[in-house]
């Protein structure tokens, strides 16, 4: 009899796919040895989806083997209830627990070898982070899929200590989001700023996409750019200075996808 296994979407696929694969580690000794909280067979002890809804994403990771355990945690009673009648229904209930409470208070430091944040605005998944750094620091990984505010959290984590080891981009329907595979790695705080802001390429567009260049990524840019040309028109008829270093911003922006990106399509 073949078991059950929920269809995830495009975005929770992607999120699903990053936990199935984890990132190999690198140089020395120790290149060839799994990530810590692996077993040999590459599952994950426990991984903590937070935010979860459905929980489709939890029992979907312990149904194929990504994980051995997952916590299914939602600020809200109304999706733990729907979380608790989905892992009912995969029959998950030895490997998926639900848990009603606010971002990371749900979770002991070193419980979760991963932590998944999707679905959420990036200021508030900045906030999530920054409430619980203790832990943040005992996770092995973190994957976050940010709804808006984008460039707003890419700095965050650049500022405060964290590695953005890749991004990447899912697309439903005619939507596109971002998914960010990230660390913490406090020794880095602030090594890679200088002046960085919201409006420079590697935090606007993301560095790791301008480097990698994944799917979609040419949708994406074109998105980017439409934004930004809507942004500078409404900026125009302003005279406060502000906005009129916005508007040049802006300009710099749109002018640096032309010159760097676009030419390449």
């Amino acid at each position: 009899m073949t078991e059950k296994i929920p269809k995830l979407t495009p975005r929770l696929g992607l999120i699903a796919d990053l936990i199935s694969n984890p990132p190999a580690r690198s140089g020395g000794e120790s290149a060839n040895m799994l990530p810590k909280g692996l077993d040999s067979s590459g599952a994950y002890s426990c991984v903590a989806d937070i935010g979860t809804d459905h929980a489709y994403l939890p029992v979907y990771l312990c149904k194929t083997g990504a994980a051995k355990r997952a916590i299914a945690s939602d600020i809200r009673p109304g999706p733990i209830e729907r979380a608790k009648a989905t892992i009912t229904s995969y029959d998950a209930q030895n490997t998926v627990v639900t848990r009603l409470g606010g971002g990371l208070s749900t979770i002991e430091p070193g419980e979760a070898d991963a932590i998944v944040i999707a679905g959420m605005g990036g200021l508030m998944i900045a906030e999530i982070l920054s409430a619980d750094i203790l832990t943040v620091s005992r996770s092995e990984r973190l994957i976050l899929q940010p709804m808006s505010s984008i460039p707003e959290l890419r700095l965050y984590l650049c500022l405060n200590g964290f590695n953005i080891l890749a991004e990447y981009l899912a697309k439903e329907e005619r939507k596109l989001y971002v998914v960010m595979d990230v660390t913490y790695a406090p020794e880095r705080r602030g090594s890679a700023i200088g002046d960085l802001d919201e409006y420079s390429p590697e935090i606007f567009l993301g560095r790791k996409l301008i480097e990698d260049r994944p799917e979609h990524f040419e949708e994406y840019i074109e998105n980017q750019k439409r934004s930004l040309l809507k942004m500078a028109d409404g900026l125009k008829n302003s005279s406060s200075d502000e906005f009129a270093g916005k508007l040049k911003r802006c300009g710099e922006l749109i002018e640096y996808i032309e010159k760097n990106i676009e030419r390449d399509f």
